[in-house]
């Protein structure tokens, strides 16, 4: 005190304290510190004196001599102390974070505005009737880890708790809290700061959506971009977009080209009910002109009294399902759509309905392309098949020059060895020598009918066609290769119909045929050194009929060339390569086709 007013103790003792307390604090009279207090023991507040705050103990006295009584006032300056605790109280009520006092029972026994409104509540007083254990912390389990955590460590940082907002709303939070202990050791109270994460989780919850949805996204155009296989990229997608929707089942139907009929060309879920769907849908009348003037490409339950009653009985999922459909248009009609079941419940959102718009848009340029890719396949194939028939022609012509020059000199000997035959025929020879004679006669008619036909087909004129029972020409054919076809051991299996099936043809050129075939039949199973077996069957389909010829021999080493001039697989001297090529022009000009092919 002395300090404080510069004065000695001499000066002071006696006076009066209106005469040695400084007044420069605030008027008043008397002792300054008893009217501050009044009747109270301890006073704390502004100081009158000395200015700044002080905390005032009052106790009074009696002089044991005179009985004079009087008043002791211990004063002590806590400004410093003040200020310390109104920064800290700033800083509580100000902090953006909630911050909370609680007591180890639960009981809240203070907080801050902060938390308050972050719980959603109006004042403190609403707030601390309520238990923070039990009634705002939505988890037991997660209040029980967080106490184990303060016994160990006496505090804890960004603890992750959930909390319950006063509409019954959740709150994701994380909490940093510390425990206050008495002298025993015991906790007395919970001390925290509470931050909402509910937006940040959303964002980032956000940021993963969007990132699974870049990711589906790419990845469906990568296997667009490095497949023309339609069904895989169908199949891959559809896991895909099942897996990012995270949806019960998934399904695609496509169309036929300008067709009404939908096929279901993938189908994805573990639980998928949609087996119960049919594999193929038609729908005549289309998708409804509400649909198509739209251009819709999402169709959901509010479409169903506006789409043809076929449709959308179709499209109508179960009852304990939720379900969406896409439509995958090209030009002015869709081309296929893509269904989607989930749980009960679950709500297709907006951004659900413009990922999946986008997904159909993209799955309907990669169908585009695929078509078109398949349509230039089958373009170039049919360019390559007639590319292979315009060789095939020039060859034929090409052998057909060389026949006319071998079957013009095969020509004069034949006249004169029948002519011969039949001057023998007159000479009246013995009986055995007749016969020689008569089978002379007739082989060497027989040889000059082939050469007469290696002259028309060489020359292009049509063969002398007559009604024949293609059955005979077969038996008689067989007569020919009878003996051989026994003492090599090789069986014929025939299958032919009882009645007669009858063509217009040249009956010897047809013989000449079949008995090329056989002969390469023969010779195929003789290569494999093993019992042969030679099928013939003869079918009619369609006003045509088809002789089929299958053996058990080695096969044919190259399909594409067998009917080429001079393509053989024989060894020398065994085959010209020109059979098979006089069969493909007798057949071609039968007006028949001719294949050939091995077995798979």
């Amino acid at each position: 005190m002395l300090e404080q007013i510069g004065q000695a103790p001499a000066d002071v003792i006696g006076s009066t304290c209106e005469s040695a307390l400084p007044h420069t604090f605030g008027e008043w009279t008397g002792c300054p510190y008893c009217a501050m207090g009044g009747d109270e023991e301890f006073t704390e507040g502004a100081d009158p004196c000395f200015g700044g705050f002080s905390v005032v103990s009052t106790s009074s006295y009696t002089d044991q001599g005179t009985q004079q009584k009087g008043t002791i006032h211990v004063v002590r300056d806590i400004t410093d102390r003040r200020s310390a605790e109104e920064r800290y109280r700033l800083l509580f009520e100000q902090v953006q974070e909630g911050v909370y006092v609680a007591d180890p029972a639960g009981r809240l026994i203070d907080c801050n505005d902060a938390f308050v409104h972050m719980l959603g509540y109006s004042n403190r007083d609403e707030l601390q009737v309520l238990n923070l254990d039990k009634e705002i912390c939505v988890d037991p389990n997660q209040r029980e880890a967080f106490r184990r955590e303060i016994e160990t460590h006496n505090y804890v940082r960004n603890f992750e708790v959930t909390l319950r907002r006063r509409d019954g709303t959740l709150l994701l939070a994380v909490e940093s809290s510390f425990a206050t202990r008495d002298a025993t050791g015991a906790v007395e109270r919970y001390q925290g700061f509470v931050l909402d994460m509910t937006e940040k989780r959303r964002a980032e919850d956000e940021m993963q959506r969007r990132n699974r949805e870049l990711n589906a996204l790419n990845a469906m155009a990568v296997v667009a971009a490095q497949s023309f296989d339609l069904d895989e990229i169908l199949n891959l997608t559809l896991r895909q977009v099942v897996t990012l929707f995270a949806a019960e089942s998934g399904t695609v139907y496509l169309s036929d080209v300008d067709s009404p009929t939908y096929r279901r060309r993938a189908a994805w879920g573990p639980r998928s009910r949609d087996k119960g769907r049919p594999a193929e849908i038609s729908f005549p009348e289309g998708f409804g002109d509400l649909v198509i003037r739209s251009r819709a490409e999402v169709v959901t339950a509010e479409y169903l009294p506006h789409l043809p009653p076929g449709v959308a009985e179709f499209l109508r999922s179960e009852s304990d399902r939720s379900w969406i459909w896409v439509l995958f248009w090209a030009k002015d009609s869709p081309v296929g759509l893509m269904g989607l079941c989930s749980h009960l419940g679950y709500q297709y959102s907006s951004n659900d309905e413009n990922l999946l718009v986008a997904i159909s848009r993209q799955l309907a340029t990669t169908i585009e392309k695929v078509r078109l890719y398949e349509e230039t396949c089958r373009a170039y194939e049919d360019l390559r098949k007639t590319q292979e028939q315009l060789l095939q022609s020039e060859k034929m012509s090409a052998v057909g020059q060389l026949i006319a020059g071998v079957a013009h000199e095969l020509n004069n000997p034949l006249t004169a060895i029948l002519g011969y035959a039949q001057l023998l025929e007159t000479e009246g020879l013995n009986q055995r020598a007749q016969d020689f004679v008569t089978k002379l006669f007739k082989q060497a008619q027989r040889t000059h009918r082939v050469v007469q036909n290696l002259l028309s087909f060489a020359r292009q004129r049509k063969p002398q066609r007559d009604e024949v029972d293609i059955r005979k020409v077969l038996e008689e054919t067989l007569t020919l290769r009878d003996y051989d076809l026994k003492i090599n051991n090789i069986k014929v299996e025939r299958d032919v119909p009882s009645e007669a099936a009858m063509v217009v043809a040249d009956p010897h050129q047809l013989e000449q045929v079949f008995l090329n075939i056989i002969n390469n039949a023969v010779d195929a199973i003789l290569e494999t050194g093993r019992t042969g077996a030679l099928r013939i069957r003869i079918s009619s389909f369609g006003g045509n009929i088809c002789t089929h010829f299958s053996d058990n021999g080695a096969g044919i080493k190259d399909p594409k060339r067998i009917f080429d001039p001079f393509y053989t697989t024989k060894s020398v001297g065994k085959g010209t390569g020109l059979g098979l090529s006089i069969c493909y022009g007798i057949v071609k000009e039968h007006g028949g086709d001719i294949l050939a092919s091995n077995n798979a």
